[in-house]
């Protein structure tokens, strides 16, 4: 047994998305992983709002399967008008597979998202 966890390095999901309509990330496996942490940060004056999605259907091969939002996702502060960001702890995330979608209601922005994660 070798000891050697699995992690994935931090690694952007948004690079300075414009806020100025409805924006989702890539998909992000989370096979293997136990702890997950997101970093999403945004410029300007957008409203709106950002969810966290899973699927356990993806199929990577072909691209399709169903994303919903998470029940359980943590009371994360939404684009209210002003620049701001947070970090989202997913602890033991049950799902195989998530993203970030960003709804726009109104204003303008850039949004960024970063993910990294481990196994215990």
């Amino acid at each position: 047994m070798s000891g050697r966890k699995n992690v994935l390095l931090p690694r952007n999901l948004m690079n300075a998305v414009t806020m100025a309509a409805d924006a989702t990330s890539g998909i992000i496996s989370s096979q293997y992983q136990d702890n997950i942490g997101l970093q999403v940060q945004w410029t300007g004056t957008p409203t709106g709002v950002l969810t966290i999605q899973a699927s356990i259907d993806y199929n990577e091969v072909n691209g399709s399967g169903t994303f919903h939002d998470l029940s359980f996702t943590p009371n994360i502060g939404q684009p209210a008008g002003a620049a701001s960001g947070y970090l989202i702890n997913l602890n033991q995330l049950p799902f195989p597979f998530f993203r970030i979608k960003y709804v726009f209601t109104s204003g303008t922005g850039a949004l960024s998202a970063w993910v990294t994660s481990k196994e215990i």
